[in-house]
């Protein structure tokens, strides 16, 4: 499908059905070209991607991910975060 939308010429829609796997969304941000986000590109799609975790292909991993490096880190008035704390961060888009 993706190699149909390329030859069409809708060339930003045949990246965006790759990016709806995992490892393609993951290694787009990897190579620091984030996949589209509801028609943005480049550094508009990336800062949308930020503020709407849930929309992410790798959702639950991603959080997971963050949690675990967030929980412990120190906030700013110097105490410990929770993981619940890194939750609703990871959530609100952080």
């Amino acid at each position: 499908m993706s190699k149909y939308l390329y030859d069409t010429g809708m060339k930003v829609a045949a990246v965006s059905v790759l990016c709806l796997d995992p490892r393609v969304f993951k290694a787009m941000q990897m190579a620091g070209t984030p996949c589209p986000y509801e028609g943005k590109i480049g550094e508009e799609a990336k800062m949308a991607w930020a503020s709407n975790p849930k929309d992410r292909p790798d959702y639950k991993e991603a959080k997971a991910t963050y949690i675990s490096r967030c929980a412990g880190m120190l906030n700013k008035a110097g105490t410990k975060k929770s993981r619940m704390t890194c939750r609703r961060e990871f959530d609100k888009g952080s």
